[in-house]
């Protein structure tokens, strides 16, 4: 009677031994996806920042250009196609601006607080 009571209760740990092996081999499996889809990611994420500088430095390059185009002197007669060209920069500068607005206000924190 006693060998039974304990025969049942050997059984009984070594089917909860066996349901732990499986779950803990099943939690190291997702873990592992996890940590290769979280490097995956992060790669993503420094090729989009690199990929984000390099337009970030062309666009400054080009506002330096329009801003000069922007504010050459006329002589004494305007040529029509430097006056052309300078309300287009104009323009392109106000619509940069205008992109940049709405970009500058989304860096702020829940209600409109500033980000800490």
């Amino acid at each position: 009677m006693v060998q039974a009571k304990a025969d049942v209760q050997l059984k009984s740990l070594l089917r909860t031994l066996a349901r732990d092996t499986t779950r803990t081999e099943l939690t190291e499996r997702r873990l592992a996806e996890s940590l290769l889809a979280a490097a995956t990611l992060r790669k993503q994420l420094r090729e989009q920042q690199r990929a984000s500088q390099q337009v970030e430095r062309s666009l400054q390059v080009l506002e330096q250009a329009l801003r000069q185009i922007a504010t050459l002197e006329h002589g004494k007669r305007t040529d029509r196609r430097l006056a052309r060209a300078q309300r287009v920069a104009n323009r392109a500068l106000a619509q940069a601006d205008r992109a940049r607005a709405p970009r500058a206000s989304s860096r702020r924190g829940p209600r409109g607080a500033a980000p800490t």
